[in-house]
């Protein structure tokens, strides 16, 4: 459940946009950051552009709580 979550709700813009997730050691160093700019500080998505919603927010956090394991 976790990497699909991740992967719909930050790896595609992100990829796209910035190449900041292209292999699973990138993500993994990012995990820390996610949780401060999606879970914490709900920053991210920017201007919520993408309209993550708060259950969406939980499995992001759920997912990086449980070890934020990749495939």
């Amino acid at each position: 459940m976790g990497p699909h979550v991740w992967a719909q709700l930050c790896g595609d813009a992100h990829l796209l946009n910035f190449g900041m997730f292209d292999t699973p050691e990138r993500i993994k160093a990012m995990v820390p950051r996610i949780q401060v700019l999606a879970i914490q500080n709900r920053t991210m998505p920017f201007l919520n552009k993408t309209g993550m919603t708060d259950e969406e927010r939980a499995k992001l956090g759920a997912w990086i709580e449980s070890g934020a394991k990749l495939p």
